[in-house]
């Protein structure tokens, strides 16, 4: 029992710390995720000293690398792929494949072994999607054409994660040649029937179970269903000696397809965020602190990384047919390591494909490119510059500039629906209601900002709220207000008394329903009760 108290309290250690740094990252402009590796490493037992059980809070980490796989399954879709055509197909796939092979000259110049250098090389491809995309939403840039291509690389990447976890562990199982390819094989195969079988159970068994479901269950069940999803489809990759974070990946791309996706995704981000948190602050601890000298290495692996996913990405971009200077822009920013290149880094110092010097080296390399990412988009253009003789133009359009938010679809909200599309607007309708039936639908709470984002939020005109409960639609103005301060709001009130409150929330525009039913009930009463001349002595005429 005394120990469940002292994990209790070096988790709240490292969580307070690990927030601490992320405020005091994201002060200095850097990612939060920077704060955290920094917090694990400062309470580690090579610094501080305060955490102890190490082993069982990396246990509990893997949580969280299970959620974020499976939160980038939700995420991922065929359709999505299809629309990112051939930058994401030809791009993303050179650019692993030349990443890895720009890597083992520079392994060997390390005096690492081929498999090592291998290792590294496939740690080394895969770049940081949730810092890019923060990035790129936060510029507006999400439909520029490097931010397009940027996008594509990374979705590409999200992709091939799983087969490059299968690679890194037959790699880890020390299966080589002939033997490994076999390996390889087999684990495709296993791969493929066990999402054969997820595919029978999320796509068919699952819907039929929550069909004639009332919104209310289908906006309570999701974080259940979820995280039961999630962790046995976790537990049953490890069953069946696969990685356990490719059934999380697996187990999310399946239910990515259902109607009621971006709820489960809404709802299972705070509870991401903290075991997330977890893992970053985990790899903190495993990782040694850097000698002083050591730092001129660290430094120049770091930039080596850089300048080798740099090189490969602009490469694959212009294989793809992109313009040079858009392919080197966008090659620019995803040229960091990524979240999973940590768990692959992990994963090759854990089997001994590296050696722990090199590893926890590459770690700290890793977490300097990382700090390197914002300024990397300041300083995009003009290194781009260097590949072209001039930039060719960047000139693209918002293709959603006459979206307007429609939250809820009773009676009210379909009869504006109506009316804004018969306008030449393009409504974009949030209902929690799986059975509504219209064109671009988006299932889900609209008081969550995930579910807003979908919806299309970034580049709206405007947002309605017909939702008849004050108390939710309030919630959903302060989230509209979080993202986009200027966008303006009507919102709908259904009790006089709940009209001002929806104003302070940050509604631009109120509709009372009830002095509204009555301005019309006085129009519609004077029509038809004519009102009769009154003669001087009181008698009607």
């Amino acid at each position: 029992m005394q120990v469940f108290w002292e994990i209790l309290i070096e988790l709240v250690a490292l969580l307070a710390a690990a927030f601490a740094m992320g405020l005091i990252a994201q002060r200095l402009k850097q990612d939060a995720i920077v704060g955290h590796l920094l917090a694990g490493l400062a309470l580690s037992p090579g610094l501080l000293g305060l955490v102890r059980n190490v082993d069982l809070i990396v246990g509990l980490a893997e949580i969280g690398v299970s959620l974020l796989l499976f939160t980038i399954g939700l995420e991922f879709s065929l359709p999505k792929l299809r629309a990112m055509g051939r930058i994401a197909l030809i791009g993303g796939g050179i650019q692993i494949a030349l990443t890895v092979l720009l890597a083992q000259p520079f392994g060997a110049l390390l005096g690492l072994s081929p498999t090592a250098a291998l290792a590294m090389g496939l740690a080394f491809s895969l770049s940081s999607t949730a810092i890019v995309l923060r990035i790129i939403t936060a510029r507006g840039d999400s439909d520029a054409p490097y931010g397009r291509a940027a996008t594509a690389i990374l979705l590409l990447q999200d992709l091939a994660l799983a087969p490059l976890l299968i690679v890194m562990q037959t790699m880890a199982a020390g299966k080589q040649g002939s033997a490994g390819v076999i390996a390889v094989l087999i684990a495709l195969a296993k791969a493929l029937a066990f999402g054969a079988l997820l595919y029978l159970v999320l796509r068919n068994a699952l819907p039929w179970l929550v069909r004639g479901s009332s919104p209310q269950l289908l906006r309570e069940a999701p974080v259940v269903l979820s995280i039961v999803t999630c962790l046995g489809c976790t537990w049953g990759a490890h069953a069946l000696g696969l990685s356990p974070a490719l059934g999380a990946f697996l187990a999310g791309a399946l239910l990515g397809e259902l109607p009621y996706a971006h709820q489960i995704r809404a709802d299972i981000i705070p509870l991401r965020a903290v075991f997330v948190t977890l893992f970053f602050v985990s790899i903190g601890l495993l990782a040694s602190p850097p000698r002083l000298q050591d730092l001129g290495m660290i430094i120049l692996i770091a930039a080596a990384i850089l300048f080798i996913k740099s090189a490969a990405a602009t490469l694959a971009l212009r294989a793809a047919g992109l313009p040079a200077f858009v392919a080197a822009r966008a090659a620019i920013v995803v040229s960091q390591i990524g979240e999973f290149s940590f768990v692959m880094l992990t994963l090759a110092q854990q089997s001994r494909l590296l050696p722990a010097a090199e590893a926890g080296l590459m770690v700290s390399a890793s977490v300097l490119t990382m700090l390197a990412t914002p300024y990397l988009f300041m300083a995009a253009p003009k290194l781009a510059m260097l590949f072209v003789m001039r930039p060719e133009p960047e000139v693209y359009r918002l293709d959603r500039e006459n979206t307007i938010i429609i939250a809820g679809y009773g009676p009210a909200g379909e009869e504006v629906v109506q009316t804004l599309s018969a306008h030449g607007f393009e409504p974009h309708i949030i209902d929690l209601n799986p059975r509504t039936t219209s064109a671009h639908v988006h299932f889900g709470d609209a008081s969550q900002p995930e579910i807003l984002a979908e919806a299309g939020l970034i580049h709206a005109k405007g947002v309605v709220i017909t939702v008849p409960d004050p108390a939710a639609a309030a919630a959903i103005v302060h989230t509209v207000r979080a993202i986009r301060p200027e966008v303006p709001v009507i919102v709908r009130s259904r009790h006089s008394r709940s009209a001002a409150a929806l104003l302070s929330a940050g509604a631009t525009n109120v509709v009372d329903e009830e002095r509204t039913v009555g301005r019309n009930l006085s129009k519609l009463a004077l029509q038809l009760f004519r009102p009769t001349a009154a003669r001087s002595d009181g008698q009607q005429t």
